[in-house]
């Protein structure tokens, strides 16, 4: 089996698709990757309870996987981006990264 170069890949998308998240970012991973994963809550939490400082911590810390990655991979299942992950998506244009998705975008 020829090795190619390892790429790292920042998962991006709605935490609503936790699920999928973690089945893609293993996969990715057992194809040679390394993925940069977003931060998982643990269960039950309510996004709302992170204070303005966290999630602007969480929010910067997720733009320097996207910095650290040669690409990003959008977890869009049946086609949804939110707005945070539009905006990752415009940072990793403007920066130059490839933009790989889940399912076919338009």
């Amino acid at each position: 089996m020829k090795k190619t170069k390892t790429k790292i890949i920042a998962i991006c998308g709605s935490l609503r698709f936790k699920d999928t998240m973690i089945i893609e970012t293993e996969r990715l991973e057992l194809e040679g990757n390394c993925v940069l994963s977003v931060v998982y809550p643990s269960p039950n939490f309510d996004r709302n309870n992170y204070t303005p400082e966290q999630c602007v911590v969480l929010a910067e810390m997720h733009k320097m996987k996207i910095d650290l990655s040669d690409s990003i991979f959008v977890v869009n299942v049946g086609g949804y981006i939110g707005d945070s992950t539009k905006e990752d998506i415009a940072y990793a244009k403007k920066t130059g990264k490839e933009i790989i998705y889940l399912e076919e975008h338009k």
